[in-house]
């Protein structure tokens, strides 16, 4: 026990950036791996999703009425969406 402690304790600094770098990076790969085995199917999006509507009363910026925009049209030819 005390040859471990003594090992950690005369790390210098170049060694402990090298194992925090290392812990870094497979941490990073772990999380990126674990999305992308979880893909997000149209029926999966289509369930959830639903389009955004807008008010009369609601003050849209021009970049906001893009993205709902945008949004809609990919529900609508995903999802086969129809306006009402």
């Amino acid at each position: 026990m005390l040859r471990r402690l003594r090992f950690w304790l005369d790390m210098g600094l170049y060694e402990w950036r090298v194992m925090w770098a290392c812990v870094a990076l497979s941490v990073g790969c772990s999380v990126l791996t674990a999305c992308a085995t979880t893909p997000v199917t149209v029926n999966d999006y289509c369930a959830i999703a639903s389009p955004i509507l807008v008010s009369r009363s609601d003050v849209l910026t021009d970049a906001t009425a893009k993205a709902i925009l945008a949004a809609n049209e990919t529900g609508a030819k995903l999802c086969k969406w129809k306006h009402k």
